[in-house]
């Protein structure tokens, strides 16, 4: 079963405390996707963006982070690069 666009997916900026801004994202249509991998269903859904402005974030270092919630589960990958916002 592909996925498509069934999850609910956020960004997330964790800060050096540990604390988490989670941002909502809009979905994008994404036909490579479907082309490459979509040989059980269409993929076309899965991409997504997200646009904040560094105005509405603390000074400080966050690490990026995506969360997933599908099927009442959740599912969160924090990448190991920092950025930083002044």
């Amino acid at each position: 079963v592909a996925f498509n666009n069934l999850a609910v997916r956020h960004i997330l900026l964790v800060n050096e405390n540990g604390r988490a801004i989670e941002a909502e994202t809009e979905t994008t249509l994404r036909f490579d996707v479907s082309a490459r991998y979509g040989k059980n269903g269409s993929l076309n859904l899965t991409g997504f963006e997200c646009s904040l402005k560094t105005a509405d974030i603390p000074s400080g270092k966050y690490k990026i982070g995506v969360l997933v919630k599908i099927f009442g589960k959740k599912y969160a990958h924090i990448f190991e690069d920092e950025i930083s916002v002044k």
